[in-house]
């Protein structure tokens, strides 16, 4: 496979350790809801998907690579490159699939968690923002090129789209997006009631995966190095790149769920504090209220903090009995989860 001067030995090395490595925290993942007798749920289903888009991205590099990917254009034949343009092609619409499906997993975590209007709101901003990214950008690969046979066949007349120009283009709104989930969390943290070292351990814990904003970036800087005069020797990189964003992406939103399984290995290293492992979040009348359970003036059960005990949690609705409800430890000891029945805590 390739000689000096090649990127196939780099290219598959990096898609095949990245790629398990996916596999591998997406079945720690599902260990941890086991061992925190958490159901999956919407999120756990999407995150899954991912991961089957991300071995049909890897599946799809590795056989670019076995037709020529890595090697420069001279060395490759007019056969093999009609083969990896159409697979290219193939690539780009799973790659931008993939990032919906994380990008919502991760959205729909958010929207379970976080229950207060401002955040719910910003969680379906940036979905549909997604979503309208990705479709434009596999509408752009699809019809890059008049006619489109073009895309893989250059030797057929025709016009085709500058297509790296396209890319870097379409590369900016994924970094912004991908900035922007992570950090959506960040100022909702910040207001609830703990001392500043929790509630910097629970932004921490989310900022754990920033990796996925640097695979990006560093992406988006190898597009320019990106010439279709040598494309299978200089996309051999960009390629691989993808498939280290969406398994990077993929481990980025299964950590936060991984608390139950750090205490069962590792049972005094995250220990819960009751002034943040029983806050809901949640927000009324443009505050966040914690859970009544672990305040002093909850033991008044005034009418204008506590709602009454008679009020029952109708399913699908938005509203929920405080001192009715589990309140779950969720991200390592910390975030707090509405998904689970109600037992005592």
């Amino acid at each position: 496979m390739g000689g000096p001067g090649s990127w196939q030995h780099c290219n598959h090395a990096t898609s095949i350790s990245i790629t398990v490595l996916g596999a591998f925290f997406v079945g720690l993942r599902f260990l941890s809801r086991h061992l925190g007798k958490v159901p999956p749920g919407a999120e756990d289903v999407f995150i899954l998907v991912a991961l089957v888009n991300l071995f049909v991205i890897f599946a799809i590099n590795i056989e670019m690579v076995k037709h020529g990917l890595g090697l420069h254009q001279s060395i490759v034949s007019n056969a093999d490159t009609v083969i990896i343009n159409k697979l290219l092609l193939c690539m780009e619409c799973f790659y931008c699939t993939s990032i919906v499906f994380v990008k919502t997993s991760i959205l729909i975590m958010y929207h379970r968690i976080y229950i207060d209007r401002a955040t719910r709101i910003g969680a379906y901003i940036l979905d549909f923002v997604t979503i309208s990214w990705a479709f434009s950008i596999i509408l752009a690969c699809v019809f890059q090129c008049t006619p489109v046979a073009r895309t893989w066949d250059k030797s057929i007349p025709g016009h085709c789209i500058n297509l790296k120009g396209s890319f870097i283009g379409n590369a900016v709104p994924n970094i912004a997006t991908d900035i922007a989930i992570l950090t959506l969390p960040v100022s909702r943290v910040w207001r609830i009631q703990a001392s500043l070292s929790e509630r910097l351990s629970i932004i921490g814990i989310f900022l754990l995966g920033t990796f996925v904003i640097f695979a990006s970036i560093y992406r988006f800087v190898t597009l320019f190095g990106v010439d279709f005069e040598d494309m299978t020797y200089t996309l051999a990189r960009t390629n691989a790149w993808c498939v280290v964003e969406v398994s990077s992406g993929i481990l980025s939103a299964c950590l936060p769920t991984l608390g139950p399984l750090v205490r069962t290995l590792f049972p005094g290293l995250l220990r819960s504090s009751p002034s943040t492992s029983e806050h809901v979040f949640r927000r009324q009348d443009n505050c966040a209220i914690p859970n009544p359970a672990s305040t002093s003036w909850n033991h008044t059960k005034t009418n204008d903090h506590v709602r009454s005990n008679k009020i029952d949690l109708e399913p699908g609705t938005d509203e929920y009995t405080l001192n009715q409800n589990k309140v779950q430890e969720g991200i390592s000891g910390h975030i707090i989860s509405l998904h689970s029945p109600s037992q005592e805590v």
